[in-house]
């Protein structure tokens, strides 16, 4: 009895702590998706108001400050990197899909996972570049956003 109660015990904490996993991935997730979308949303703005700006000085005659200008390039290249980081987040998860789906083919048919070696191996290296590539592209992207948002708001206070 006391055996049964320890078995029960543990495979309680163990689908606890899968839950409580799946949960975090799940916010880690949710999190990662907000912060791609406000980038582009922040950016596209900041874009708009340099457009606007442009649109601006040209009905004036004016000649365009070149932080405008620089402003609206910083933040473009912010959305084209994040794109590029968007790309190399699905090659990631790609490369893990396909190893998991080996693992659950060698789990249904009682197959060695080590029959797959050099393939997984293969995808794992493959997943360890996209995330570098990815993590590179968002801190990116991050960084360009704000230089360019930096960039408006002294534009507006400091020029214009």
């Amino acid at each position: 009895m006391t055996k049964n109660k320890k078995e029960l015990e543990s495979t309680t904490i163990r689908l606890s702590l899968q839950e409580r996993h799946k949960r975090v991935w799940e916010a880690l997730f949710y999190t990662h998706q907000r912060l791609d979308t406000l980038l582009i949303a922040i950016s596209g703005a900041g874009i708009y108001v340099c457009l606007e700006t442009l649109k601006y000085y040209a009905t004036k005659g004016l000649i365009v400050h070149p932080m405008i200008k620089i402003s609206a390039a910083l933040l473009v290249v912010a959305i084209i990197t994040n794109f590029f980081s968007q790309w190399s987040a699905s090659r990631v998860h790609y490369s893990d899909y396909y190893i998991s789906s080996i693992d659950f083919i060698c789990e249904e048919s009682k197959k060695d996972r080590n029959e797959h070696f050099q393939e997984i191996q293969k995808h794992e290296h493959k997943i360890s570049i996209y995330e570098k590539i990815d993590r590179f592209l968002s801190i990116s992207s991050i960084i360009l956003m704000s230089a360019g948002l930096i960039c408006v708001i002294v534009f507006f206070f400091f020029i214009f």
